[in-house]
Formats: structure tokens, sequence, C-alpha cells
């Protein structure tokens, strides 16, 4: 049986679900499969003594005291992915603290086979909640963009099959080996997009396909927790 790591970064912030993320990944069906954690909550590491010695879950401090949020994501996920490397992982479920994943959802993502693939999460809240979904539109030969599925769409969309995309975020996503040894997380100094946005170009960049399991729907417990220009960075 394969051996799976469940690792994403996490903070202080969502320690609002924090026992019950643990408690629902830690009885996922698929029982080969190891959880880490890497804290990026700028207190020098208490939060993440707070998760391992409360919730026996392995849990790393990102490290830094850099107050830009994206590259904090972008350190974490890169120790996430340099861990998942050092312990000789295939597999690496990519699967972000406040999401929570069907108790198959392992089993179901690998019987696909396929090198990127994940399960369907909400983002945004009220009337603006909708899947994170992104095609690609081709506008001309030369010129795409990167169109998200709205709420309306995805009743049409959502049909139990497996589809292949262009962007679905790192809320739930299997990735391969093959994948994650040769992309590094990254992001751009004045661009607003999160980490997540540049694996899916890379991926793009580098024709590795994405897909989408559309029978996995996660229940994302997502909340307001940073205010722009003050906590969110």
């Amino acid at each position: 049986m394969k051996k799976v790591l469940i690792s994403s970064p996490t903070a202080a912030a969502k320690n609002y679900c924090a026992k019950d993320w643990i408690e629902h990944t830690s009885n996922l069906k698929y029982p080969n499969k190891q959880i880490f954690l890497v804290d990026n909550t700028l207190d020098k590491g208490r939060n993440a003594a707070f998760l391992e010695s409360t919730y026996g879950v392995k849990c790393d401090w990102a490290y830094t005291e850099e107050r830009e949020l994206f590259k904090r994501m972008a350190i974490s996920h890169n120790i996430c992915r340099q861990y998942a490397i050092d312990n000789n992982y295939e597999w690496w479920a990519h699967i972000e603290s406040d999401v929570f994943i069907p108790e198959n959802g392992i089993e179901t993502l690998l019987s696909h086979g396929k090198k990127v693939v994940g399960g369907i999460y909400h983002i945004k809240t009220g009337k603006e909640r909708t899947a994170l979904i992104q095609e690609i539109l081709t506008l001309a030969p030369n010129e795409r963009q990167a169109i998200q599925m709205t709420n309306k769409d995805e009743v049409f969309y959502i049909d139990g099959k497996l589809k292949q995309v262009y962007h679905i975020g790192l809320g739930c996503v299997l990735i391969h080996r093959s994948v994650f040894t040769k992309i590094q997380f990254r992001m751009l100094e004045g661009v607003d997009c999160a980490p997540d946005s540049f694996f899916a170009e890379d991926c793009n960049r580098m024709n590795i396909p994405i897909h989408v399991d559309t029978s996995i729907i996660c229940e994302h417990r997502n909340q307001i927790w940073g205010v722009h220009g003050t906590t969110f960075k």
C-alpha cells in the first residue's frame, strides 16, 4: 500500500477547527498515512508547539518572522514539500487545515492514477460562495485567461466525473512525487496571487495536467480571519 503524506501550512488563525480537523483527518479510512503540519504564525513557534503537544500531530514552525502572508505561505508549502522529498513519499495529499475531505477521499484520488488530482471545495462566503475551479479561456492563439467558475455554473459541472481543469487550489489535491520534486512553491512581489495560483501556472507551463474528481465534495470551514492591509499581510 502506497505511503501518503497529508500535509499543509496552518496558523493560529485556524485553531477554531484544529481539533476537529486533526481528528477527522486522522480517522480517514486510508491506513498508510502520516499528518505533518507547518505553522506560520508570527509567534516564534509557540502555536506549532501547542498543536503538537495538545493534539499529538507532528507540526513544525516555518522558521520565519516574514510579515508578508504570501511569502510565509510559500515558505510553509516548501517545508511541506521538502519533508515529502526527504522522507521518500511517493504521494503528497495537500489538505488545507480547514478542509474536511470525505472519509474515503485518499483512496478515491489514488485510484485515478493521475499526477495531480483533487476534490472540490468552496471559497468565499454567503451569496458569493462558489467552488474553486478555474478553466482556461482561449482569447487568441497567444492569449489565454483563467476563468473562475460561478456558483450558477457548478450545478451543471459537478456530475461525479473526473475532469481536467486549469486550477483547483490546494485545499484538497493529491500530488505525485514526479511533480512535487520539480515544482517549488512561489509568489511574486507586488502580485496579489497566492502560491496555489503559481502552482497551477507552473503545472500548465510544464504540461502537467490537473484533474478534479467532481464526486469528492469537501467541507471548507473557512472564516474571515484577516483584514487586508492589517493582519492579512
